[in-house]
């Protein structure tokens, strides 16, 4: 029983959904929870010339003219750079309160894979007994069966030749045919539950194997 379990566990498609739904919730909540920090840019800037940028002036009114010399106020290459760092109270609030409630979505999704984990368990154990049983007693109900058939067949004879009271020959034709059909139920549940497990713990179809009480 605890190789069947850990094998539905393990192949379980349903239990590996849920653990895949968890996994993507904690990491939305990783990312909600990266929002919250404050964002920094950087800006980076470079400039250069063949000569320099200069020039020469001159006094308003009627100075003299220009002198021959020239100046400039900046090099030929410039390097510029600028780093900001900014942080929104609103964007902050509102990543918070979403890291919050995919917090408890993360809960919710682990509270649901541990429920179908659960039932998966209620589910094993249920098959795995009823094979147990399967192989215990689909012979004998078989073989029941058939002697319900058989006695019914004699109890028509019975009837056909009249040597009992009707009522009581349809009384136990009654009971028979009852017998029977729970029998047939019976034998059918029996038979299923080794296709059930097979699927469970994901063994090939149509491969034949039995379990240990």
């Amino acid at each position: 029983f605890e190789e069947a379990l850990a094998r539905a566990l393990n192949y379980n498609l349903d239990k590996r959904a849920k653990v895949m739904e968890h996994a993507l919730a904690l990491k939305q909540m990783n990312l909600d929870e990266y929002a919250l920090l404050p964002s920094l840019v950087a800006n980076g800037g470079y400039s250069d010339r063949s000569d320099f940028s200069a020039s020469n002036s001159k006094e308003r009114g009627d100075g003299p003219g220009p002198t021959s010399g020239f100046s400039y106020s900046s090099d030929r290459t410039i390097f510029k750079g600028d780093l900001t760092l900014s942080w929104n109270m609103l964007d902050f609030g509102l990543s918070y309160f979403n890291s919050r409630q995919n917090a408890d979505r993360s809960l919710i999704v682990n509270e649901r894979r541990r429920k179908v984990v659960h039932n998966l368990i209620k589910e094993v154990q249920f098959v795995y007994w009823r094979m147990v049983a399967a192989q215990k007693l689909s012979d004998r109900v078989e073989v029941t069966v058939k002697r319900a058939e058989q006695a019914l067949y004699d109890a028509e004879m019975v009837e056909k030749e009249k040597l009992k009271k009707p009522s009581q020959i349809l009384d136990f034709q009654k009971r028979l045919l009852q017998n029977i059909t729970k029998l047939e139920t019976v034998n059918q549940q029996l038979s299923t539950a080794q296709v059930e497990l097979a699927a469970l713990i994901n063994v090939p179809p149509g491969t034949r194997f039995r379990v240990q009480e």
